[in-house]
């Protein structure tokens, strides 16, 4: 099978729709052994570990990017596409990664028979909303991004969702279709690391908590975090808050007390989180699956996470190794239960670990997607 894989985000970057595309992308390419065609934005720096034929495809120029803003042209990747097929390429199917760059495509795609997959990274007015700060820009881009999400979801062939939740809203959104709908979650895209640490609790307990913090949803998690969960805290436990660019806001929060310690941009973030006994993830905007989680149960620890992060990780839930609350007097009593079971050590790391791999390593999710895609025609 030969497959055209089309995405906004970077396989190779840093983040988390980074690191989901870069698993779909090397699932597809092991589907295929290797016959795909890929369009990303240029500058992006393949690093060898996918097998693929790569096309980087220039900016737009600022006359093109404002006239989107009229036309919903929602990306940069149309006239490059187009010219590949017009040099007579043919594909058994194309991958959207991201209902966006379906627009000005998908109903070419259609007319030459090409089986359409679109893998939705969440419900797109909840990650505009959630993410844009532009109140001007929210209202333009939310109008183009939900009518591009409609399009693509009623005139695909597949339809790949990451969580139930997501899949839920679609149908009361858009109506049921006739497509084929598959939850495929996310997953890692190499091998879990070894566990670096076999016990859990050391005496004083330590807190972590991770992920872009320069970002609408990392800032607010964190700010939320400091408001209103911190006081719940055992007097004489750590924190360790870690990730990208922490804005000036969380810097200042941060300093203000002495059992915080901030790791900006880590090099190695599983060697952060090892250090601690619990991961907390209060992100509570947003939609999709909030890949943050992972890292606390990639090290084997249990995980503590608003609602609103919880979407896609229902297995762990009912293993109890994520608790999930809405607000902080949840959190309170979560945060007990979760302690309570340190101290007793009813959690291990090694059975916390082994239940994440079960689903969130990549053989777990080839495998979703490969039982999916069976019955695509030859």
């Amino acid at each position: 099978m030969k497959a055209l894989f089309i995405s906004i985000n970077d396989p190779f970057g840093v983040g988390g729709g980074d690191f989901a595309t870069h698993a779909y992308l090397l699932a597809f390419s092991k589907l295929c052994n290797g016959d795909v065609d890929v369009f990303v934005r240029e500058g992006v720096k393949p690093d060898g570990s996918i097998d693929a034929n790569y096309f980087f495809v220039p900016e737009r120029n600022w006359l093109a990017r404002i006239r989107s803003l009229i036309n919903g042209q929602l990306h940069r990747n149309v006239g490059a596409v187009r010219k590949r097929l017009n040099e007579g390429v043919r594909y058994d199917y194309c991958v959207f990664n991201n209902s966006r760059v379906a627009t000005g495509l998908i109903r070419q795609m259609k007319e030459l028979g090409i089986n359409v997959i679109t893998i939705h990274h969440n419900v797109e007015k909840e990650i505009v909303l959630g993410n844009t700060s532009n109140p001007i820009r929210r209202i333009l881009f939310s109008h183009f991004v939900v009518k591009s999400e409609k399009e693509a979801y009623q005139l695909s062939d597949y339809n790949f969702f990451l969580t139930k939740q997501d899949q839920s809203t679609f149908h009361r959104l858009y109506g049921r279709g006739d497509s084929v709908e598959a939850i495929i979650g996310t997953f890692e895209y190499k091998a879990v690391p070894a566990l670096q640490k076999t016990d859990i609790y050391k005496g004083h307990l330590t807190f972590a908590i991770t992920g872009s913090l320069n970002q609408k949803q990392g800032i607010d998690g964190v700010m939320y975090f400091f408001d209103e969960l911190y006081r719940y805290l055992p007097d004489d436990s750590n924190v360790i808050i870690s990730g990208r660019n922490p804005s000036p806001a969380i810097v200042s929060a941060c300093n203000r007390f002495s059992n915080i310690r901030l790791v900006p941009n880590p090099k190695d973030m599983n060697e952060i989180i090892s250090m601690a006994d619990v991961y907390i993830c209060p992100t509570r905007l947003g939609g999709g699956l909030k890949l943050r989680v992972m890292d606390g149960l990639r090290i084997g620890i249990p995980v503590i996470t608003h609602a609103c992060s919880a979407r896609g990780y229902d297995a762990l839930v009912d293993s109890g190794y994520v608790s999930v609350f809405n607000n902080s007097d949840e959190f309170s009593e979560k945060l007990r239960i979760t302690i309570e079971h340190v101290h007793d050590g009813s959690f291990s790391r090694a059975n916390i670990r082994q239940r994440y791999e079960d689903f969130f390593s990549f053989e777990a999710g080839y495998e979703r997607i490969r039982s999916v895609l069976q019955t695509i025609k030859q």
